[in-house]
């Protein structure tokens, strides 16, 4: 890189959705799910210590 930086970047988490949703992840691990669409989504969220299940109402925003 031009720039002499980089990132390495690996996955952390799985995300199953039902429904139109926005993942945004930062370097820290936060990862901000929003539920772009109109009704209910459901997500299901996977890590290596477990599964968390997750509801968003239309234009809801969670952080995991």
């Amino acid at each position: 890189l031009e720039s002499e930086e980089a990132t390495f970047l690996e996955q952390l988490i799985t995300v199953e959705t039902e429904g139109r949703i926005r993942a945004d992840a930062i370097p820290s691990g936060t990862v901000y799910l929003t539920n772009e669409g109109d009704s209910e989504a459901s997500v299901r969220v996977m890590r290596d210590n477990g599964t968390q299940e997750v509801t968003l109402r239309a234009g809801e925003t969670v952080a995991l």
